[in-house]
């Protein structure tokens, strides 16, 4: 008599392979330039143990030969870059190993930074596993530190926010696009300093708010497409009232001295990091599985390029101020407190100083 018999045990886990997860993105503008190097782990067993074992998600630094080379015009490695490891970079707690991390670096002295008009490429040996990784990426190109805001704000002696009677609903913020740049998003930075007393201590804190506006996209990487956000100033107030504590609930507060000044910030990512990004966020269809985005070859992950744009220390109108401590208009910030910084004299009744 023969017996057939088939087994019935199904093997999920594929042989063990090594795969290489980069991340960074480069800008002209920083002095030290991080990159981060893991890798992706399986074993049999709980997942968990295996993440809270610092070697499952990082290499052996001693076996990392890792640089940055900038290419000239030709593709020729014209300056080379070795990441030098920093092993002790704090990490918050979470599924993987903490508190440390290794992360890779590389500084530039800021006489002498970065090419904007050249590419850059990774390039990582493994020793450990004979495998190389590389990936390639331009840099924002900013005219060689020239780069600024275009159109009326630039010149703009004062931004007007609100007037006696109405926000101001038209303030437009243009540049043109950079070669480089795909996506870009424009926050407003504003500050306030809190005073507070117990008994005989003073003491003062200063906050930022980071007033950010929706993200917003080139046609393409070429550069030279004019771009604007229009300000509508009604907006600015609603949002200070979201972010700012009322002037009764902060206990121990004596005085809140608003800044006169506003900063403008353009964060401006890659073509690459754009795509990245783009794949990256969560599916909004019927049809959840999303594909995967990366610019490694031999690995996964993204190397890209970044860059800011600021336009700084742009004075509030008067009116602007009036409407913040006193709320005239549409009373959204007149709870919060903020003293008067501008006017002086008997009749100011919110004397700052």
């Amino acid at each position: 008599m023969l017996v057939n018999s088939c087994e019935t045990e199904v093997d999920i886990q594929a042989p063990y392979e090594d795969v290489t997860l980069v991340y960074g993105l480069l800008n002209q503008q920083d002095s030290i330039h991080y990159i981060k190097i893991n890798k992706a782990f399986l074993g049999e067993g709980d997942a968990f143990v295996y993440a809270q074992e610092r070697d499952s998600s990082e290499y052996n630094p001693a076996n990392v030969d890792a640089r940055v080379e900038q290419l000239d015009d030709n593709g020729n490695v014209a300056r080379t870059y070795p990441l030098i490891p920093d092993e002790n970079v704090a990490k918050e707690d979470g599924v993987f190993y903490s508190p440390l991390q290794t992360v890779y670096y590389f500084v530039t002295d800021p006489n002498e930074r970065l090419s904007s008009s050249a590419e850059y490429r990774l390039a990582i040996n493994v020793g450990g596993e004979n495998k190389f990784v590389s990936a390639l990426t331009p840099l924002i190109d900013d005219n060689d530190g020239n780069y600024q805001f275009d159109g009326l704000i630039v010149g703009l002696p004062r931004v007007g926010l609100a007037t006696v009677s109405q926000f101001t609903n038209s303030l437009a913020v243009e540049w043109v696009s950079a070669p480089g740049g795909k996506r870009y998003q424009l926050s407003f930075l504003w500050g306030y300093t809190d005073i507070y007393v117990n008994g005989n201590d003073t003491t003062q804190q200063s906050y930022t708010v980071r007033w950010p506006f929706p993200t917003m996209k080139a046609p393409n990487a070429d550069g030279g497409d004019g771009m604007e956000v229009v300000i509508n100033g009604e907006d600015f107030y609603k949002f200070l009232a979201t972010q700012v504590p009322d002037f009764d609930d902060t206990p121990n507060l004596y005085r809140r001295i608003p800044d006169i000044d506003i900063d403008l910030e353009l964060a401006i990512g890659g073509e690459q990091l754009d795509i990245f990004m783009d794949v990256a966020e969560p599916a909004t269809g019927v049809a959840q599985e999303k594909p995967q985005y990366t610019n490694i070859d031999n690995g996964i992950g993204i190397f890209s390029c970044r860059y800011t744009l600021k336009l700084t220390d742009k004075e509030l109108s008067k009116d602007s101020i009036e409407e913040l401590i006193r709320g005239f208009i549409g009373g959204y910030t007149s709870e919060k407190g903020f003293c008067d910084p501008v006017t002086s004299g008997p009749l100011n009744d919110r004397p700052c100083f």
